[in-house]
């Protein structure tokens, strides 16, 4: 469907662009024809069908040199772009595209070039100047043989038409004499004919033609008509006038001229007239035949250009259908078959390939047959290594192996956890590189005696002390054969303190059971006696009874409080946990002891934005704020605390940090244990609480030393994915 569409868009993208081409054309015939018809100076005026033709040829000649332009300039980019963007075959293509052309290129422009300056020198000798004087000789000749003719004609006439015989002529008493004439007007002055004689009976053409013909010349009205030359009817004559000055008359005297003498100088003047049109269209001639060559020029290179591509065609489809059958072949198609359509080489090559991709596609179904059946066994395998790898990865102890070489081969997630040591850090090393002391004098005894052992060690990870569990045992093959040993080992730090925290809030339960009841009866009987003995007793017994039922009553508040402790510890409220703003809780609780402790130089740090936890908001709330709290007494009012919220992967961190004295690295394990304090009023059941909140909501509290001094508090909670 997208590369149709992708095919649609090209399509009308390319019909675009041609017809802006054609619009290009067909705006360049007008310009062509308007600097054509400027760049043509006529000698004479040519007929509206000579113009069109000439300019019909040239306009003709220039379109077909544009569309042969265009044509070779579209196959060429289009060749350039095919070899930018690496389509295979095109750089064959482009090399015989290239070689065809240069091999016509050359003898084609040498024969251009020759016959351009041959045409170009004939049309300048046929219109060169001896031609030019030749007809122009040719031209004056037959016009002053015409001259000369009707001056002899003058000359016979007027020997002949003397005074006196005119004067008898025109009263009527003399007769025409014979003569050279054929024809014998007389007009009076009202042009009417008094005398008109025919003297050759064989002239085609009418006396009244010929008199209507003399009176339209004028010559009553004009004396330079004594004689001259006319047409009349295709005949042509010449005629000579005298005139008779006493009447008022006009004689005039016609002879025919011979028709071979008429054919000829008609014969002259088109000849001459030709030859002028001619010359004015000798630019245009040239210019025609130069097109005329310049088109053959580009037809051949076309030619070449595309015999180059057809014949790269015929190379470049077979390869090209080679390259894409490869490439299925290689992507894991094996049902690929090439059609030969030629018997030479490429199709020898083809059937070849048709061949080869045959017996890969039997060789791969063989060999599919064997992975099959290989799988099988594989994934059989596979199942009980990954049932080993799934127990081993999810049972609570840690697990190590070794070779009979000491190099650790086995290295499970509990081990990681437990030992604080990632497993590429230890698998394919020697256990003494990696592993703690305790646990290398045990495989080293294990290893030397091939026996088995297993012993309750300590063990210092991260600055925490753990209480660890290590059996380890020889392991043989089924030919008793020592192969390495095998260590399994127990963190028994958590279950011991889950025990100590059990019997801890069984001790807090029945302390706050046991000194809840008195409690309230001692501090009714203190307010009841300070009520009734005050106002009976003297002033100094007064003040004495006063300040012993004060602290009465500041003791059994702070028993009250002991005890409030002791039953939160003993027994936590049940969570409720919903989705929360850690982020907002912090600045709630750092709001209240930034009112509360105004001595303390308090420090804020937060992200953008909220982090997102799970969990009880009030139980939270009791975390930080029994942290907050062992922070304040650690700097006994007023010194420093950073109070930092930031996201580290998928947990949320609250640092708390002071710049208290600290604690011993002795007593950083115990800090949560119920009533562990260093200080000397504290009861020690603040961090154990936080510990436990922080704990009921699957996170994580860490000890440690500031970067100068002092206590950091680390709480990690899971973020809310």
């Amino acid at each position: 469907m997208d590369s149709h569409k992708s095919n649609s868009l090209a399509e009308a993208k390319r019909k675009k662009r041609e017809l802006v081409i054609v619009c290009i054309l067909l705006i360049s015939i007008p310009i062509i024809l308007y600097f054509a018809s400027r760049s043509l100076r006529w000698n004479i005026e040519l007929s509206v069908r000579h113009k069109v033709l000439v300019f019909s040829l040239i306009n003709i000649n220039v379109i077909l040199l544009l569309l042969l332009l265009y044509l070779i300039l579209r196959n060429l980019v289009k060749l350039f772009i095919q070899r930018r963007r690496g389509i295979v075959g095109s750089h064959i293509r482009s090399k015989l595209v290239v070689s065809f052309v240069i091999l016509s290129l050359f003898p084609t422009m040498v024969l251009f070039f020759a016959s351009v300056q041959y045409i170009s020198a004939s049309v300048d000798y046929w219109f060169g100047k001896q031609i030019d004087k030749a007809i122009s000789d040719a031209t004056q000749m037959n016009i002053d043989f015409k001259n000369l003719i009707i001056k002899s004609f003058k000359a016979e006439i007027d020997n002949v038409f003397t005074p006196d015989y005119l004067r008898q002529i025109s009263v009527g008493n003399g007769s025409l004499r014979e003569g050279v004439w054929d024809l014998v007007f007389l007009f009076d002055k009202q042009k009417n004919h008094v005398l008109n004689e025919w003297r050759s009976p064989i002239w085609d053409v009418s006396s009244q033609s010929v008199s209507e013909y003399l009176i339209g010349l004028g010559c009553f009205e004009a004396r330079s008509c004594e004689s001259g030359y006319g047409e009349v009817e295709k005949t042509a004559f010449i005629f000579a006038t005298k005139e008779i000055e006493e009447k008022n008359q006009l004689l005039v005297v016609v002879k025919n001229i011979p028709q071979e003498f008429l054919e000829k100088s008609r014969a002259v003047a088109i000849a001459s007239e030709e030859y002028a049109n001619l010359s004015a269209l000798s630019v245009p001639i040239k210019s025609g035949y130069i097109l005329s060559l310049t088109l053959v020029t580009l037809l051949i290179i076309f030619s070449a250009i595309w015999f180059g591509l057809y014949l790269s065609k015929e190379l470049t489809v077979p390869i090209q259908a080679l390259a894409d059958a490869t490439k299925r072949i290689s992507a894991g198609d094996y049902d690929v078959k090439i059609e030969a359509k030629s018997e030479d080489e490429i199709g020898i090559l083809v059937r070849s390939f048709n061949r080869m991709a045959k017996e890969l596609k039997t060789s791969k179904e063989s060999l599919e047959l064997a992975n099959q059946e290989l799988n099988i066994r594989n994934q059989e395998l596979e199942r009980q290594k990954q049932y080993m790898e799934f127990v081993l990865g999810n049972i609570g102890a840690g697990v190590m192996s070794t070779d009979k070489e000491g190099i650790v081969s086995t290295f499970n997630t509990a081990c990681e956890k437990i030992l604080k040591i990632n497993s590429q850090n230890v698998i394919g090393r020697h256990y003494s590189q990696v592993l703690p002391d305790e646990i290398q004098e045990m495989l080293d005894i294990c290893l030397k005696k091939r026996d088995e052992m297993r012993k309750q060690i300590k063990f210092f990870g991260n600055g925490q002390a753990m209480n660890l569990f290590v059996s380890v045992n020889a392991m043989k093959d089924v030919s008793g054969v020592p192969i390495g040993v095998v260590a399994v080992v127990e963190d028994l730090t958590e279950v011991e303190k889950a025990e100590r925290m059990e019997a801890w809030q069984e001790v807090a339960r029945r302390i706050a059971h046991e000194v809840k009841n008195p409690l309230t009866p001692i501090q009714l009987s203190a307010q009841r006696l300070d009520k009734k003995l005050s106002p009976v007793l003297g002033k100094e017994h007064r003040l004495i009874l006063k300040d012993c039922t004060q602290l009465i009553l500041s003791q059994v508040e702070e028993l009250t409080r002991l005890v409030s402790e002791f039953s939160l510890f003993a027994r936590l409220p049940k969570s409720v946990k919903v989705e929360m703003d850690l982020v907002g809780l912090v600045k709630e609780v750092y709001g209240v002891f930034l009112e509360r402790h105004k001595n303390v130089e308090w420090q804020l740090e937060t992200v953008e934005g909220p982090l997102m936890v799970r969990g009880d908001k009030e139980q939270l709330r009791r975390a930080i704020t029994n942290i907050l709290n062992n922070a304040v007494e650690a700097v006994s009012g007023k010194g420093r605390v950073w109070l930092r919220v930031k996201k580290a992967e998928d947990k949320a961190v609250v640092s708390i940090l002071d710049d208290g004295p600290g604690i011993k690295a002795e007593y950083r394990h115990k800090v949560f244990e119920p009533y562990f304090s260093t200080k000397p009023q504290g009861g020690g059941l603040g961090l154990a609480i936080a510990h436990s909140i922080v704990k009921e909501h699957q996170g994580d509290i860490l000890p440690n030393s500031g970067p100068t001094g002092g206590t950091e508090m680390i709480i990690l909670l899971p973020l809310e994915p």
